[in-house]
């Protein structure tokens, strides 16, 4: 949850939406990844409240803190939260960086080390890109290391394009960080199936949608995570599908509902 949503104001916490979704996660036993901190996953990556950027380095840094023991604090009894991401892909300098600027790398470790000291009983991930990051520093850093995995893109200046990596490639990187830096559990945090949009989807066209992702894209997708051979792979897109359900297209939500859990009818 992005913190310029759940501190909009210094001091004063929103965390109405935040507790809606634990306690549904709690309801039906789901298990929550929780990522905390000032880099965090949606467009732009960094969300600074606006009362923030008055700040100096050091004032806003301690903000931060104080602002991420608030939610370890707030949601660390839940049996539904089983690990707190903190950051999200905070050595990529390729991606967000106008929004984000450079990584202080002592304070990505205050921030782990505080939320080791508030929550003894769950890892710490750090995640970083598989198209794009290097591994090294994120792989070292967390007690779990997550990569994303993007088959398909589109950029507003040379517009779609897709990946050139073959699946086997994240298995020997992931291998060669195990190899140099220990063994830990590693997981496919970021599978996207959804498309790259500058709008919100209320506001582009079904055709652009569907020529950025679709079900023929959705089912490539998947049967490449599969030659990834990742045991633990995580989903992005849902919310996309259930908007395309409620416009009288299901196919993205039904192809959905087969692969997460193939053994029941979720509605």
């Amino acid at each position: 949850m992005m913190p310029s949503l759940v501190e909009p104001k210094r001091g004063e916490y929103n965390f109405t939406e935040l507790d809606y979704q634990i306690k549904r996660a709690e309801a039906v036993e789901a298990e929550v990844i929780l990522a905390v901190g000032r880099r965090l996953p949606r467009w732009p990556e960094c969300h600074t409240p606006a009362w923030a950027d008055k700040l100096s380095k050091q004032e806003r840094q301690e903000a931060q803190l104080n602002y991420m023991r608030t939610v370890v604090e707030r949601y660390k009894d839940s049996p539904a939260v089983t690990v707190w991401q903190v950051e999200n892909e905070p050595f990529l300098s390729a991606f967000a960086f106008e929004h984000c600027g450079e990584l202080d790398k002592e304070f990505l470790q205050k921030e782990i080390d505080l939320v080791h000291e508030l929550d003894k009983t769950r890892p710490v991930l750090v995640t970083d890109s598989g198209n794009l990051g290097t591994w090294a520093g994120a792989y070292r850093a967390g007690d779990m290391f997550g990569t994303s995995v993007y088959v398909y893109f589109w950029n507003p200046d040379i517009g779609p394009f897709k990946t050139f990596l073959p699946p086997w490639f994240y298995r020997v990187k992931d291998n060669l960080m195990r190899l140099l830096f220990g063994n830990k559990p590693t997981l496919l945090i970021e599978l996207s199936a959804e498309p790259w949009l500058l709008e919100p989807v209320e506001e582009a066209p079904l055709p652009v949608q569907f020529s950025r992702m679709n079900i023929n894209k959705f089912n490539e997708i998947i049967n490449y995570a599969k030659e990834t051979r990742y045991k633990e792979q995580y989903l992005w897109g849902a919310e996309w599908w259930y908007w395309l359900k409620k416009q009288g297209r299901p196919e993205m939500w039904q192809r959905g509902k087969e692969v997460i859990n193939p053994n029941k009818d979720a509605k």
